[in-house]
């Protein structure tokens, strides 16, 4: 969870681990993550430095980002 606040980027820890290398993605304007498919994701060094969004953005308390 993230704390709310302001944030001017986020590094995210991945976990590389067989079955846990994929991405939610929400298409056709829903925002329901039920209804997210799953696309592989692959980052070579992913387990070593993370991934780093460069992206401002304002978590609200009890609230949810798409980035």
């Amino acid at each position: 969870m993230i704390p709310a606040g302001s944030y001017a980027w986020i590094r995210l820890d991945l976990d590389t681990s067989p079955g846990k290398n994929y991405v939610l993605v929400c298409s056709d304007g829903h925002n329901d993550m039920r209804l997210a498919t799953t696309v592989d994701l692959t980052i070579p060094s992913g387990a070593e430095t993370g991934l780093k969004i460069v992206r401002g953005f304002t978590m609200h308390a009890n609230g949810t980002n798409h980035l």
